[in-house]
């Protein structure tokens, strides 16, 4: 099996923001669901990985598992690009989606609003290459299934973003009640 390398967090907010999400939900779980592999099971999860996720020193999770957790727990994980130019405005969740088709709203949304920004900008792929590889760019907005998107990787894309810009701009993590 072939592991890809976590790239370097380009500022240290990134991976504070991932670690203050991973432990709420891990205080909120711990309350609510003391069985870790039990909760973990309920909501589609190997107990395993929620486990890992709440121990790991780097919390780096794919997208729809922290989803998952947060929506085991009554939340809803959102991710905000903030303070870039050019952003198109977030529009409500359509009625009537079931939660998994909430979360992949959400995700191509946040993904749709960053490649915004940079064709509005006039960005290349080229003009990213230093914060990450080009493929993984293509992948990321190229791809219907944004499931198996690290946080980090949109972290890193809204982060290079904003440095080529030349603005203070990030993903804002959140937790809502829903």
């Amino acid at each position: 099996m072939t592991k890809t390398r976590q790239l370097a967090d380009i500022h240290p907010d990134d991976l504070e923001a991932r670690t203050a999400i991973r432990d709420q939900l891990a205080a909120i779980r711990q309350v609510r669901r003391p069985n870790i592999r039990t909760f973990a099971t309920s909501i589609g999860l190997a107990g395993g990985t929620v486990q890992r996720w709440e121990e790991i020193d780097n919390p780096n999770p794919y997208w729809h598992t922290v989803q998952r957790v947060a929506g085991g727990l009554g939340r809803r994980f959102v991710a905000t690009p903030v303070g870039l130019p050019g952003l198109i405005p977030a529009t409500p969740v359509p009625a009537g989606l079931n939660d998994d088709q909430r979360d992949d709203y959400d995700r191509r949304l946040t993904v749709v609003q960053l490649r915004t920004v940079r064709l509005r900008g006039g960005i290349t792929e080229a003009d990213l290459r230093e914060f990450g590889d080009v493929d993984s760019i293509r992948r990321l907005e190229g791809g219907n299934d944004h499931r198996r998107l690290p946080v980090s990787s949109i972290q890193r894309y809204a982060r290079a973003l904003a440095q080529v810009i030349g603005v203070d701009g990030w993903l804002d993590l959140r937790l809502e009640v829903q």
